[in-house]
């Protein structure tokens, strides 16, 4: 969930239990039933899998959060939140207001030599939406 791009997107198949990624291009070209055969293997399997994601009736197919669905931004807030020190935490709530805020965050996560401390947050709150989404999909957690 935190490698999400605009392109891509990320489905957990539940017959199998892998993850599979499917790009818009390949999810188009498969919707226009357009033959792949002379294209390379492993893009016959992209639009294989984008063919199944297409015409799945059944839900095999359950589609992780897009980076739309997270927002880091709010992620970056309750981590401030936790910080006791008042000054560290003023500069960390000024740096994610406005156009710029994550590379402000994550310069002063650096400056002040919390980045350690803002990963194993940002880790769990990361884990905290996948078993969220995990219940929400009837899909068993496992650590």
């Amino acid at each position: 969930m935190q490698m999400t791009f605009d392109t891509i997107t990320i489905y957990f198949r539940r017959s199998t239990g892998e993850f599979v990624a499917d790009s818009d291009e390949h999810a188009d070209l498969a919707d226009k039933e357009t033959p792949f055969d002379n294209r390379p293997e492993w893009e016959q399997e992209a639009f294989q899998i984008a063919g199944d994601v297409l015409t799945d009736k059944v839900g095999d197919y359950v589609q992780l959060p897009s980076r739309y669905d997270i927002h880091e931004s709010s992620i970056m807030a309750d981590f401030c939140r936790t910080i006791e020190n008042p000054r560290l935490a003023d500069d960390l709530f000024r740096s994610i207001s406005g156009k710029g805020a994550f590379r402000r965050f994550k310069d002063a996560i650096c400056r002040h030599s919390i980045e350690q401390a803002w990963n194993k947050f940002k880790d769990e709150a990361y884990k905290g939406i996948a078993k969220e989404w995990c219940e929400e999909n009837g899909i068993i957690w496992s650590d």
